[in-house]
């Protein structure tokens, strides 16, 4: 008898597909306010030290990462993309003191993109029990 914990195949692409299109239009939203130079980014980014033309171009790589999550074969990459930036904006609320409260939303956009990035690895990544063939008993201690 199944687990009533564990999923169908099916119903977990379609969680995948929720969140990373959640996450795709949360990030093209934030990519796209950097462009446009809105006050609150630019605010950030001044309050950070952060050169006008790092934002637009942390603004561009949040849209592209974001409209990468969309396709299943680019999930996985465009996930640790934003995860990275994550990392990287926390780094830069937590040594500059600036918004830290931010670091909550930083935290679960990073555990959302983190789970996409492990339901999306690719096939050779994904880890597997060693098959132990008899011939291989010498090598168990």
């Amino acid at each position: 008898m199944d687990s009533p914990l564990k999923k169908s195949r099916p119903e977990i692409r379609k969680r995948q597909t929720i969140v990373a299109g959640l996450l795709a239009v949360l990030f093209i939203g934030a990519g796209v306010s950097k462009i446009a130079t809105l006050e609150l980014p630019a605010s950030l980014f001044r309050q950070f030290g952060l050169p006008h033309w790092m934002m637009v171009a942390i603004g561009a790589a949040e849209i592209i990462l974001a409209l990468m999550l969309i396709a299943r074969s680019t999930r996985s990459h465009g996930a640790l993309g934003l995860a990275l930036m994550m990392i990287g904006a926390s780094l830069s609320h937590v040594m500059t003191g600036v918004m830290l409260p931010m670091l909550f939303a930083n935290a679960v956009l990073c555990f959302a993109a983190g789970w996409l990035i492990m339901e999306n690895r690719p096939a050779v990544l994904r880890a597997t029990t060693p098959s132990h063939s008899p011939g291989d008993q010498h090598h168990r201690a």
